[in-house]
């Protein structure tokens, strides 16, 4: 998985935005590192991942698919899964 690119969707970035406008930012390096070295990962729906990171007391998850050697990131939300 580290030679693919990895790109953000717009709606990614959107929702990195509005994240951000509730006091939770999370950069695209961030994102990355978490896609390459998740916690844990998950099948999703319509053959795309979730990858979960913990980052101090906030869970990560983040869509993504894989197209044509390229991880197109989805979606990306903060702790609506977590325990």
């Amino acid at each position: 998985m580290n030679r693919l690119e990895i790109i953000l969707t717009n709606h990614a970035r959107f929702k990195l935005w509005v994240l951000e406008q509730h006091g939770f930012r999370f950069t695209e390096d961030q994102i990355k590192e978490a896609i390459k070295h998740p916690d844990f990962t998950k099948d999703a729906r319509f053959n795309r991942f979730s990858a979960h990171k913990n980052l101090n007391d906030l869970t990560l998850r983040i869509i993504y698919e894989e197209r044509d050697n390229i991880i197109m990131v989805m979606v990306v939300r903060r702790g609506r899964y977590e325990n």
